[in-house]
């Protein structure tokens, strides 16, 4: 694995931007550059520098450059740094676990907030920028829960404007990025139409045993090895749970997404819901692997990122599991199309 340096990690771990940022800083080879981004850079392994110029990805991409020396070193680069900082957040959550007070909760913007067991604080405590947290000059992102710093982009800016969720939801801020309020990069990105309500939930409402699923990705490239579904009626109520989970091979880096539901047919509505990241260890994530999710149990860290107990609707659910779930193309598609299959 790449040696990223610590002074490398700090910096662009605080900053949602931090692609872009490493780029800009890489390219600018005109100006003074950063000693120790230029000795990162001269550091990289020259087997994997070369594979990267024969990698159709990187042509496509870096094809305009006439440095191709220089853009493939960016390129492997930027994906150790991305990786680096992917674990050290899955690190901190770990090494906090039995600590006093969690990170980002140990800045003086958050020291008058008192976090729940979960962790988790209200939504309104915050002011809201268009894509960041703020609070006594200091700004946060909700707890990115891909190695994309973005990842809970869509999600924060759903809570923010719709008013079951503002009023009510709590919140994880991400133990790295955050920063001074003036300095924080604000940020805004474009998706494509989401929170259709096309499930049947007339057969939902009248379920008498779990009915369960399970997808494989069809884009390779897609977060998580796979993605567990069930919907399970407790008396009066459907519980449904969604987890991706991670490969063997990414889980130091990239955690299991998992979401929780209660679904009240009488009332027609969600008087629960929350979402999480499962972090596992590596005999964790085998045995994970080997058991469906209605089988699997409580396993892993699990470290919630928002929870609200409010009335939800059935289609603002259906914004909320998608968005959660961004980059999942099977979660969007069940919610969209009602096909589980």
């Amino acid at each position: 694995m790449t040696h990223v340096p610590n002074a490398l990690l700090t910096r662009f771990a605080a900053d949602p931007t931090a692609g872009y940022a490493f780029e800009d800083e890489a390219w600018a080879v005109d100006s003074p550059s950063d000693p120790e981004l230029e000795a990162f850079l001269a550091s990289l392994d020259p087997a994997v520098l070369e594979e990267t110029r024969c990698d159709q990805n990187f042509i496509f991409f870096n094809e305009q450059h006439d440095d191709l020396d220089r853009a493939a070193r960016i390129w492997v680069g930027w994906r150790a740094l991305r990786d680096a900082i992917a674990s050290h957040r899955i690190n901190c959550l770990y090494n906090d676990s039995a600590a006093g007070r969690r990170r980002p909760y140990d800045q003086l913007a958050l020291s008058d907030l008192t976090p729940d067991s979960h962790n988790l604080v209200p939504l309104t405590k915050f002011g809201f920028t268009g894509s960041a947290l703020r609070r006594n000059g200091h700004a946060f992102q909700l707890m990115s829960t891909t190695p994309a710093p973005n990842s809970t982009y869509w999600l924060l800016l759903e809570a923010c404007r719709a008013e079951p969720l503002r009023g009510s939801m709590m919140v994880r801020p991400d133990p790295l990025l955050h920063g001074p309020a003036g300095s924080f990069p604000t940020v805004g990105y474009t998706m494509l139409g989401y929170g259709n309500e096309s499930l049947d939930w007339e057969r939902i409402a009248n379920l008498k045993e779990p009915e369960h699923g399970q997808w494989l990705p069809d884009d390779m490239d897609q977060w998580g090895s796979r993605t567990d579904w069930v919907w399970e009626p407790r008396g009066s109520e459907i519980h449904f749970r969604c987890e991706e989970i991670p490969s063997i091979e990414d889980v130091t880096r990239n955690p299991g997404r998992y979401l929780h539901a209660i679904f009240v047919p009488s009332a027609d509505s969600f008087i629960h819901l929350d979402g999480a990241v499962r972090i596992y260890g590596p005999a964790e994530i085998r045995g994970r692997h080997s058991k469906k999710l209605h089988q699997a149990g409580k396993v892993g860290l699990r470290e919630k990122v928002f929870s609200v107990d409010a009335p939800i609707s059935r289609s603002l659910f259906s914004v909320v599991a998608q968005t959660f779930f961004v980059w999942n193309s099977d979660v969007v598609r069940y919610f969209q199309s009602g096909d589980a299959g």
